[in-house]
């Protein structure tokens, strides 16, 4: 009966040696090679003082800037100032636009900073300025337009607990306007209402200033149809303190 076993299993054996030596080999593949993708520029990761190209913007971050300023950039609009033939302190279908994240059209003053041309300009904590003229403001922007041949316009955003005030700064023949901005989470939206509106203006689009093209908005650039270009921008400060800046230029 043992001698039985020994050859039943020696037969089992075998029969397995030889499905082994029958069976097909499997090929053995090479793990194939995938692309890295490049990591998208996030927000977050745009290095302080880049200069960054969004749309029609040229920004630049400073240091002090937060993540959500950082966010900010991708919200950014090109201007659009046909769209804006009124100040964004009301509704704006056309724009998409609702006047909770506009701004108050608070102060008007024309003919500003003209003793010397030498002023003070203040913004208090939580509000915003828009000056239109030939200016130069220390440490945070200046512009010729009367040498470039356009109008010049700057957009001042305090988000700050202090008030700015940047002393001995130039204003040649300017108008201002300073008020409250409503939505601190939507300052894209406020900067792109504000300018666009600023734009509609200075080149003498069709307004409430300039229905249907039939008087002018003011003689923007010294002559009565106004400019045929304008570059403006605009600055995020806390107090004092530049975090962001854009750039930009719109043309008739």
């Amino acid at each position: 009966m043992a001698a039985t076993l020994g050859a039943m299993e020696t037969h089992l054996a075998e029969l397995k040696t030889a499905q082994s030596s029958t069976q097909v080999p499997t090929e053995t593949l090479e793990p194939i090679a995938t692309a890295t993708a490049t990591e998208a520029a996030t927000p977050e990761k745009i290095a302080t003082g880049e200069n960054v190209e969004v749309g029609d913007w040229n920004v630049e971050i400073f240091d002090g800037a937060t993540d959500q300023m950082r966010g900010w950039i991708e919200e950014l609009k090109n201007l659009d100032p046909v769209k804006w033939p009124n100040f964004p302190n009301v509704d704006n279908p056309q724009a998409g636009f609702v006047a909770a994240n506009g701004l108050e059209y608070g102060m008007a003053e024309s003919v500003y900073c003209q003793q010397d041309q030498t002023c003070d300009i203040p913004i208090s904590a939580g509000h915003y300025r828009i000056i239109t003229a030939d200016y130069d403001i220390p440490g945070i922007d200046a512009c010729m337009g009367s040498e470039a041949n356009q109008g010049c316009g700057i957009m001042l955003i305090n988000v700050g607990d202090v008030t700015a005030n940047f002393r001995d700064a130039k204003v040649d023949t300017g108008f201002t306007v300073f008020g409250r901005y409503w939505n601190g989470d939507k300052l894209p939206e406020a900067i792109y209402g504000g300018l666009s509106h600023v734009a509609n203006n200075m080149l003498n689009l069709n307004s409430a200033l300039n229905p249907d093209g039939s008087v002018n908005a003011g003689a923007n650039c010294s002559v009565r149809e106004g400019c045929k270009s304008v570059r403006l921008a605009f600055a995020i400060i806390s107090g004092n303190e530049l975090l962001v800046k854009g750039v930009t230029t719109v043309n008739r």
